[in-house]
């Protein structure tokens, strides 16, 4: 049952794999994987109070289980109680100094915090002792990005890629690195990729968009602002950019519509005020 319930939440089928740990604990409430599971699914479900119930439930029966410890920092990290979350990972690395995900976890919250040397120092730390973790490759990757760091982010998602081709976020992160590059073309491949692998993933839709038009393909770069905003409806972002679109087309009523919409989700937006000004201006 515990098998078939980690097999279930792998799938996305959260309510069913609830129910199967639900059935463990009532046979043996004093199961420690069953309520690290648990608490697991509870985290996916965004119930991160409920789930840290769970890994307390299972660290008390087992003070030395490490997932809990991991999935503890992660939830607390979701919270954005960074604090916690470094204990949690600090206490897994006292009982194992090598653990890759705690120091993988480190550095994610580091760099939450800004503090992005020390971020850097935990996700060197985690090659250090696994060079084949693709994740904390595309996790350098993401950091050195946000520090324009560009080259060096790019060489880090290929290592990631290299190691795991089937990492969609991995080809969308290396797809946003070659658009500041200038390589859109290369972009536009990237996020084809990451679509292959996930076809709901509509963050790649919005930088695809963005891509193309930086191609000038405005035309397909709507398109996919519309894909992007049948699976989100509320991104501004997809918003904006498609109504940017419809100006480079001259499509001047749909992109006031674009810009109105962005301004009724977020009615502070400078960039769609004054796209919205330019246009209304431009008809007087």
């Amino acid at each position: 049952m515990l098998d078939k319930g980690y097999k279930l939440f792998i799938q996305g089928n959260h309510q069913k794999a609830l129910e199967c740990f639900n059935k463990i604990l009532e046979m043996d409430p004093d199961h420690v994987k069953a309520w690290n599971n648990k608490g697991m699914v509870l985290s996916e479900l965004k119930n991160y109070d409920e789930a840290l119930r769970c890994f307390d439930r299972a660290l008390k029966l087992d003070p030395s289980y490490l997932n809990s410890f991991l999935n503890k920092g992660k939830a607390f990290s979701k919270l954005k109680r960074f604090d916690e979350a470094l204990k949690c990972y600090d206490n897994v690395l006292k009982i194992d100094h090598d653990n890759t995900d705690a120091w993988a976890g480190k550095g994610n919250v580091f760099g939450d915090l800004k503090q992005f040397d020390e971020a850097l120092k935990c996700y060197d730390n985690a090659l250090k002792v696994d060079h084949y973790n693709y994740r904390a490759w595309n996790n350098k990757g993401n950091l050195l990005y946000h520090l324009n760091r560009y080259e060096e982010s790019l060489k880090c998602f290929e290592k990631s890629l290299k190691l795991y081709s089937g990492f969609p976020v991995c080809w969308n992160n290396k797809g946003k690195v070659l658009i500041q590059l200038n390589h859109c073309d290369e972009a536009v491949n990237c996020f084809d990729e990451a679509l292959k692998l996930d076809s709901d993933y509509y963050v790649a839709y919005f930088y695809k968009g963005f891509a193309l038009y930086g191609l000038n393909c405005y035309e397909e770069s709507i398109k996919c602002y519309e894909e992007a905003l049948k699976l989100d409806p509320e991104d501004t972002k997809s918003w904006t950019f498609k109504g940017y679109s419809l100006v480079k087309l001259n499509h001047l009523e749909e992109a006031l519509e674009c810009f109105e919409k962005v301004l009724e989700l977020d009615p502070g937006n400078e960039n769609a005020k004054a796209a919205k000004e330019e246009i209304l201006s431009s008809k007087s």
